[in-house]
């Protein structure tokens, strides 16, 4: 599989805080890839610098060949990189339909199709079918995040980047959502890359996992063996003695 984004070097600072320090890591075409990590642990400060939203202290990003660094994030998505938000952001006052025919707009894909039969599409791909007409304040939490997803897609990334897209659900709801992502990857030769906390959803998709704690990669490789790792373990529940330490103050 040939490279398809090359992060090197990425640092990013708040104060004396070191947010995102020295992270270096390649995205192959094809993968699905997670990225774990306790809360603070600099995950989504790692995406905003990946999709232009903050800017990098230090270090560089390419993908698919194009210097990713220093540009907005319109650019980056016009270059084929989209993403989602942790929490949903649609466009208040808009319809489903009119949300998706934003991303149906953008310079990549414009001249593709009519915008609204494009949306229409998108939105019977990710299960909202029946719903193109809602207001957005209508829609389920399980519906908003396949909004999301769904007004990403309508830009036809290369890669797409989910930032805890299970957040919030059920699992049932998750489970479904799990399938769909799968689906899209399978039948639409997408790369993902993924923020996720859930285990038991991240098990089933990603076929790479990336931890991070305190901003930098602590592991990196196979879910099955990354997630039994010492230091791993160590992030999420801490030492024996901070476990049995956390126990006696809840007994108490």
């Amino acid at each position: 599989m040939t490279a398809l984004l090359d992060a090197k070097g990425l640092c990013k600072g708040f104060g004396g805080v070191h947010a995102v320090r020295n992270v270096s890591f390649v995205i192959s075409t094809g993968e699905i890839t997670a990225i774990l990590g306790p809360n603070g642990a600099g995950k989504t400060t790692l995406f905003n610098l990946l999709t232009g939203f903050m800017t990098a202290d230090r270090g560089e990003v390419h993908f698919n060949g194009s210097r990713l660094t220093g540009l907005a994030p319109d650019r980056i998505v016009n270059l084929g990189c989209a993403r989602t938000f942790q929490l949903c952001r649609p466009f208040a006052g808009m319809s489903v339909e009119e949300n998706v025919m934003v991303g149906c707009l953008a310079p990549r894909v414009r001249c593709r199709k009519m915008p609204r039969r494009r949306a229409l599409e998108i939105i019977e791909r990710v299960g909202l079918e029946g719903k193109a007409s809602l207001q957005t304040h209508a829609l389920s939490h399980g519906d908003l995040r396949r909004l999301e997803i769904a007004r990403a897609l309508a830009t036809e990334p290369r890669l797409l980047l989910l930032d805890e897209p299970f957040a919030g659900l059920g699992a049932s709801e998750a489970g479904n959502l799990a399938a769909l992502i799968h689906q899209l990857h399978g039948s639409h030769e997408l790369t993902v890359l993924m923020i996720e906390h859930r285990l038991r959803e991240l098990m089933q998709l990603a076929s790479r996992v990336i931890v991070m704690n305190f901003g930098e990669i602590i592991a990196d490789g196979e879910p099955a063996r990354v997630v039994l790792q010492p230091q791993v373990v160590a992030a999420y529940i801490g030492t024996p003695e901070d476990a049995y330490a956390s126990a006696r103050r809840t007994e108490s």
